[in-house]
């Protein structure tokens, strides 16, 4: 797999075990940029610093994503995605949501590989077709080992791997979405140790909000929305005849200058002002028709 680079984006994960006093902006000034924190465990377990972390990291700031830490040999799939929801839906989040897979920690021979994948499966299908976006799964080389497990290498990997070395490829996945590299960090705001992650870039985690696009009036494909604005796909620039050139990730040279973009789901997406300097955004129902005159 690849190893860390100055491009990666740096993160925590937290929950109780960090307590009720984490000062968010101190997280935030050290340089954080994302954060999970946890929300549920098993079926029945919270965290009781879930809400709290949501909404102070956030007011800091600082984007947010939940994880579910998961207990297969206990629970069916979908109690535990029903668990997990319920959580999610009393917030709003920035980031995909997680699937924590590591328990239990010893070799339990009444688990299967087999059986393991298809929990893991069923429960990340109810919380995808709920929350309408992908899942992203936590394990460990280890713990995939440990019990043979196979046919997930499709989900985006959130992997644990404490070293300064960059993981090995393994049960298909040949590459990261995000690297735990230690659990023994230490950031300001935070008192002891805390988990250390960089991810590959905040676009691949994030959750956008979308809004109706309309083109001259023409029903268009969603927006999404980027901090306050609305972002509209670049195809958008061909139906207005507007000149662009596409540069790389996200980059376009609109009418002469350089716009950086947002690439979600394969597509590139711009800020709805660059689709011409004569450009206006009317309200409608859910969203903008963006009239160019």
């Amino acid at each position: 797999m690849q190893n860390r680079s100055d491009s990666n984006v740096l993160g925590i994960d937290v929950s109780s075990y960090q307590g009720t006093n984490i000062d968010w902006n101190q997280v935030r000034e050290a340089g954080i940029s994302f954060a999970y924190v946890k929300a549920t465990e098993g079926c029945r377990t919270s965290d009781q610093c879930f809400q709290l972390n949501v909404n102070n990291s956030q007011t800091a700031g600082v984007l947010v994503g939940a994880y579910h830490y998961a207990h297969p040999e206990q629970n069916s799939a979908e109690d535990e995605a029903a668990h997990f929801l319920e959580a999610l839906n009393s917030v709003n989040l920035n980031l995909w949501p997680v699937l924590d897979l590591e328990s239990p920690p010893q070799k339990n021979s009444t688990l299967s590989g087999d059986y393991l994948a298809e929990w893991s499966r069923t429960f990340i299908n109810i919380v995808s077709s709920s929350t309408g976006g992908k899942v992203i799964l936590y394990t460990g080389k280890w713990y995939i080992d440990m019990y043979e497990v196979d046919g997930l290498s499709d989900l985006p990997l959130w992997i644990s791997h404490y070293s300064s070395y960059p993981p090995p490829d393994f049960a298909g996945w040949a590459e990261w979405l995000i690297w735990q590299y230690t659990d023994k960090g230490t950031v300001n705001g935070i008192s002891g140790q805390v988990d250390m992650n960089v991810v590959t870039s905040l676009e691949a985690l994030q959750i956008y909000l979308k809004k109706k696009v309309q083109i001259n009036g023409k029903p268009w494909m969603d927006g999404i929305v980027v901090g306050v604005d609305t972002y509209v796909v670049w195809t958008a620039l061909k139906e207005v005849k507007t000149p662009f050139i596409y540069k790389g990730n996200g980059l376009m040279n609109v009418n002469g200058v350089d716009v950086q973009g947002v690439v979600y789901n394969g597509d590139t997406y711009l800020p709805w002002m660059c689709l011409s300097k004569n450009v206006q955004a009317v309200p409608i129902d859910g969203g903008w028709n963006f009239v160019v005159s």
